[in-house]
Formats: structure tokens, sequence, C-alpha cells
């Protein structure tokens, strides 16, 4: 159950102190990451409930995030600090004795101390302070050697089943979505500015729970841009006010939508003050560059959903559905959205036809026009940010399976022996550790677990069938 409830907004100079090193210390930092995990009850929704085992939106987040660091692994020639947050509200009912009843927005869960990052991987983690006046928030990877980033994989694939990380099963916990994105704007703030910056930041959406006096958060007023919020295409259109995400006069900021507020803040990271850059002037057709090399990496989860039937799969909260038409109307243009969502879940091929029925949406249209928009290349950046970013639509579909039938488990090739072949497949890059979806489909085949990724599950089945079928000796199985 999602309640209201105000909340005043904390300085991010009181919750995490000014104590520390300075920033000269990390001028060797090419790039801060920081991980930012939506751990509401709402993530808790089961999307696959045939996987084995079943995946919900918060397991299909992890993952997603895995997926991205892996991805960062391919070029150990960049410097890459990582920091790691999550953000709720309210106690949850199930967890562990620290799964913090009292959390009541973003909260920075590694690192916490420097032993976080040597005690992971002493030879190559090395802890930074990373930010002016704050200690050991983020863990330096240094350059070199990509087995590095194996250890915050195997960190992330904890908090599946870790019941500290998890959302509450009950579906407690609700959603400062505002606040816990300016938050870590706030912390990107206090890096320093001329490295690049990424922010990886996994959600449901379902904003409605940030503090109405905070800086970013306002859930009183979702969107006041007609075109915005009915419009789950929409385009920036920086020749408007607030590039059409506000209105002007009365409906002007502080008043206006807290999607305008995140991106004044985004824009505007050279301003250490974040009410001051958020309220200091809307965003202008001369405001096309960003003052600092930020990159957003985006995972929506979602549902979709079709007039003729009701949800693919019980949600553990009321789905906040809107029919995706204009003007707050119903209408039919399936066809169109259907394979736009189809698309953006990477489940069919342009030109792929559609089912004939009006099709609705588990998250505000509002929230998925800003991911689409802050996640794709009509983000503007300093440097190489939009090179860096990625939109990705998460979407469980009706009817949507996953994975390929293979006669003998393991035989990712169907060549009857299950094998070093088959372990190579699935260990190539662009099959390890990603989205196993259309039009990857030599990922759909090493899929085994048919839970939409490829990753330990499935190697596990590969290796507890290994020589099955192979009339030759399939030779040493491998550990890993």
């Amino acid at each position: 159950m999602r309640r209201t409830k105000t909340i005043t907004w904390l300085s991010l100079f009181g919750i995490i102190g000014l104590v520390g090193y300075g920033r000269a210390a990390n001028a060797a930092i090419d790039e801060y990451s920081i991980i930012l995990l939506d751990r509401t009850g709402s993530m808790s929704t089961v999307t696959n409930a045939t996987a084995v085992p079943p995946t919900t939106r918060w397991t299909d987040a992890i993952d997603a995030a895995i997926s991205l660091v892996w991805s960062d692994s391919a070029d150990p020639s960049v410097d890459r600090a990582y920091a790691v947050w999550d953000f709720r509200i309210g106690a949850g009912t199930v967890g562990g004795p620290t799964n913090d009843p009292s959390q009541v927005n973003a909260a920075q869960v590694w690192p916490t101390q420097a032993s976080d990052c040597t005690s992971i991987s002493a030879a190559f983690y090395s802890a930074s302070s990373s930010v002016t006046g704050v200690t050991n928030n983020f863990c330096d990877f240094k350059t070199g050697n990509s087995a590095v980033y194996s250890s915050l994989v195997s960190l992330l694939g904890t908090y599946k089943t870790d019941p500290d990380r998890t959302p509450d099963a009950n579906g407690n916990g609700r959603t400062p979505l505002a606040d816990s994105l300016c938050r870590v704007l706030d912390q990107m703030a206090f890096t320093n500015t001329a490295a690049k910056q990424t922010i990886t930041f996994e959600s449901d959406g379902l904003e409605n729970q940030s503090s109405a006096t905070g800086v970013c958060g306002n859930f009183a007023v979702d969107s006041t841009a007609s075109d915005f919020v009915n419009n789950p295409n929409f385009v920036w259109q920086k020749s408007l006010q607030d590039w059409g995400m506000t209105g002007t006069g009365a409906d002007a900021l502080p008043a206006g939508s807290w999607e305008a507020r995140i991106v004044r803040r985004a824009m505007r990271l050279n301003i250490p003050t974040a009410a001051m850059a958020v309220t200091n002037k809307p965003l202008l057709v001369s405001d096309s560059t960003a003052a600092t090399d930020l990159a957003w990496r985006v995972g929506v989860h979602y549902q979709t959903f079709n007039s003729s039937s009701t949800s693919p799969l019980a949600l553990s909260a009321s789905p906040s559905a809107l029919t995706i038409g204009s003007s707050g109307t119903t209408r039919d243009d399936s066809t169109q959205r259907f394979a736009v969502n189809a698309l953006l879940a990477g489940l069919a091929a342009p030109g792929t036809a559609a089912a004939a029925s009006t099709v609705t949406i588990s998250i505000p249209q509002s929230e998925l026009s800003l991911f689409r928009s802050l996640g794709s290349p009509s983000f503007p950046s300093k440097g190489t940010g939009t090179s860096r970013s990625r939109f990705q639509a998460i979407t469980v579909l009706p009817g949507q399976t996953f994975g390929t039938y293979h006669k003998l488990p393991g035989d990712v090739d169907d060549s009857g022996c299950t094998d070093g072949a088959d372990y190579s497949i699935m260990k190539q890059r662009d099959v390890w550790l990603q989205r196993a979806v259309p039009p990857l489909q030599i990922a759909m085949r090493a899929d085994l677990n048919k839970d939409g990724w490829v990753n330990g599950a499935d190697l596990a089945i590969l290796l507890a069938n290994w020589g099955q079928g192979c009339i030759n000796n399939p030779g040493p199985k491998p550990k890993n």
C-alpha cells in the first residue's frame, strides 16, 4: 500500500557530512559511475513465473545493471569509480534485521566504508574520496585489468536474494523518485566535474512520494504540459520553456513538473547548490549543452496490457496504467504503440504487425517520456555522454516467453553433445550477461532457464549436463 507522506528535504551536506579528503587526490579518475536501484515494493512484481527461479522487476533490474557493468569491462583503459545507491520510503514487513525500515529516500549502499572496496578485490580496488569533503563514497577500479569488474558483478548478483537489499515482497516501500534522482545528481555535482559521469538507473517509475518541499520532488504536479503527459514519445522542444515539460506564468517552477526539475539539475551540475540549480531559471533554447559530460543509462521496468485482456501477470500493487492516446482520451493506436513497445523491449523487428487492440502501460506516460529522453542522444552532454547513453525498456508483454527449446539440456548449438562449443557460445561477450530477446538470437539459445537473461543460472545448467549425448570425450569441465 502506498500512502502519502510529506518528507522534509534534508541537505545532502547534512546526510553525508563534510569530512574526509579533498578533490585533488582523485584527479586520475576518468569516470564516476553511480548505479541507482529502485527498491520499492512494486519492484517485487513477478515478471516471469515460469523461469527457474522466477524473475521479478528487481531481479531484472539487477541483471540489467550487471549487463552494463559488464559492458564497461570491455575497456579497462578507463579509470572508473563506482558507487551503488538504492531508494524507497517506509518500513518493510519482510526482510533481514538491517533492511533499514527507516529509509526515507535514496541512500548509498556501497561502498559505505573503505573496507568495502579492498575486501572484495584488494589487488585492484582502492578506496577513493572522489568528492570534495566526502570519504570513501566510490571504489576506484584503476585501469589495466578487466577482471576487477567481476567483483562488482558478483556483488550486484547477491542483491537478488539478499534480504537486506531486496524489495518487500508484500509491496511495501514507496517511491521517492524525483528526490532520489536529484540526490544522486547532487553526489555527481561534488565529483571532479571535468571527468565523465554516468548514472545507471533501474526503476519501474510510479513517482508519487517525493517530498513536496524538496528541491526536485513535487508529486502534486506530475506535469503541466499536456503534450508531454499524453505523448509517450515526447521529444524535448527546446524552443519552449523547460523544453515543454512545464508551463509558463502561474505554472512555472517551483509549481511545475518534477521532470523539469530533474533535467534542470542534470544540466547544471557545475552549480554546487541544488536549490539554485533547480530554481535559478527555466531551461531555454540557449541551454542546449549540459555543464558536464553526463550520460544516463536507463532501464525501465513495466508491463503492457491490451483492451481484450487483463494483466498477463498479477501485480503486487495496483498499476497506474494509462491508456495511450491524446488529451487524456482513449484511442486505438495499438498498431503503432504495440509495435513501439515491442521494439523497445527487443521483441520485434521493424515492420512487425501488431495486435489490433488498445495498449495500456503500467507506468505514467510522463515518466516513460522523461526516461526515454534522458537515456537517448537527445540528452545534451558537454562531451561523449550521448555515445555512452542508453535506454532499455524491459517490458512484460502478453504471452511473452523466453529462451529456446533444446532436446538436450545445455546443448546450446543443438549438436547432440553438451560440450566446450556450447560453453564458448554462452561466454561470448555479446551473449554473456546480456538480455536474451530478439534480435539476439544466440543469446536466446543460451537462455537455458528461460528467464530472459544469460547468466550464472544458465551456466549451471550447462555444467550440470556436461558431456551429455557426446560420443567423444567433451574434455574437462570448465570451473565457471
